[in-house]
């Protein structure tokens, strides 16, 4: 078929490293020839900067393709963070990724990778990581995400507190303390002025 012929092609002219153009073509060449098991290799001879044009597999590929990708991207993302330095970008970026790879560490049944990959991207995953946490009733972390957050504590969804106090309402003490320290310190403020 073409698609061999032009992935042979491809090979066999790639003299010393290929361009990001000829790297991204063979990747799809090869998955469309079935060669999955290759991806791996030149998906690592990709630059931060190209991460992108893996969303388009993801977003396109059969679940069972899939494994290259996320786990690239699992491995990887610090580098992205390193190159892009502007934060939308980063939220973005993340906020693309992490449904797939939801998806994909709980049917494999890794959530435990998930769950460090969540921690790995805060704060571009913070919404994303505490309602996973929250989910899977790991309650007592999702505390700690908040208390340590530079996050209003006024904003904290009263559903989800609800949730945290039917489960263990001693868990919620630290976040109140939190509260009422800082409603304490906005009014001396204001009196000061």
């Amino acid at each position: 078929s073409w698609r061999r012929e032009e992935l042979a092609y491809l090979q066999q002219n790639e003299k010393g490293k290929m361009n990001v153009n000829q790297t991204i073509a063979n990747i799809h060449l090869l998955l469309l020839t079935n060669h999955d098991e290759q991806v791996e290799s030149l998906l690592h001879t990709l630059e931060p900067k190209d991460y992108l044009h893996i969303s388009y597999w993801i977003r396109h590929l059969e679940e069972q393709q899939l494994t290259p990708f996320v786990l690239f991207i699992t491995e990887n993302i610090t580098r992205f963070f390193e190159y892009e330095t502007n934060y939308y970008k980063r939220k973005e970026f993340v906020s693309f990724f992490l449904p797939y790879m939801k998806k994909y560490y709980f049917r494999i049944k890794k959530t435990d990778i998930f769950e460090k990959f969540c921690e790995t991207c805060l704060p571009y995953s913070f919404i994303y990581y505490s309602n996973y946490l929250l989910q899977s009733g790991k309650h007592k972390k999702w505390v700690e995400l908040y208390s340590y957050s530079e996050i209003e504590l006024d904003y904290i969804s009263s559903d989800d507190m609800k949730i945290v106090q039917q489960s263990n309402p001693t868990l919620l003490l630290p976040l109140f303390t939190s509260i009422v320290n800082e409603k304490i310190e906005n009014k001396n403020r204001q009196n000061y002025r």
